[in-house]
């Protein structure tokens, strides 16, 4: 059981079999989407856009995309983007990739740059989704998850990581990222990457 291999998912360890029987489970993503009232938390509009301005990509992948409400933030900053979601789930607005960060399958260097907004901290394995991130990424990577301190980074039960600042900081690091900037306010906080 410990080399369980789960369809889409990549290998998973034995705890995280054990706390989460069913990962990414449709049934449960989308109960709790309901109770917290997924949808887009954009805690960094200005570094967002100012990220899109700076790299002026030609296509854009949103992890995480539930529903596709960044579609329309992008497209006001410029309507030439090609944008493209990804998701474990079909919420209503179909992804156009339905499959985790962790083993997307997407070829090397396809996007010019990603976003995932409040994504990292409900993957099995982040380290796993950042790598594959910066394979797939050409420019740069835009993340934004809850802040440790708050209380809505332990309140829904799919988040199953809390990152603190610094050593989040080491990690993409140490996965050969470039930290362009990160900052943090009272709810999220946010890394611009560069691959």
């Amino acid at each position: 059981m410990h080399d369980k291999l789960l369809k889409g998912w990549g290998k998973v360890e034995f705890t995280q079999l054990f706390t989460h029987p069913k990962p990414y489970d449709p049934a449960v993503l989308k109960t709790m989407a309901e109770k917290h009232g997924w949808g887009l938390i954009l805690g960094f509009p200005e570094e967002l856009k100012q990220f899109i301005q700076r790299y002026k990509p030609k296509n854009l992948l949103d992890v995480g995309c539930y529903l596709k409400k960044l579609r329309d933030f992008v497209h006001e900053i410029d309507p030439a983007i090609e944008y493209k979601g990804m998701d474990v789930v079909d919420y209503g607005d179909p992804p156009d990739f339905i499959c985790s960060i962790e083993n997307s399958g997407l070829p090397d260097k396809s996007f010019d740059v990603i976003v995932a907004i409040e994504t990292l901290e409900h993957v099995l394995n982040p380290v796993q989704a950042l790598t594959e991130m910066k394979r797939i990424a050409r420019q740069a990577v835009f993340l934004q998850f809850p802040n440790p301190n708050h209380e809505c980074a332990t309140l829904d039960e799919t988040h199953i990581h809390v990152f603190h600042p610094v050593t989040f900081t080491r990690l993409v690091r140490l996965l050969g990222f470039k930290v362009i900037q990160n900052k943090m306010t009272e709810m999220s906080q946010m890394f611009w990457l560069e691959v």
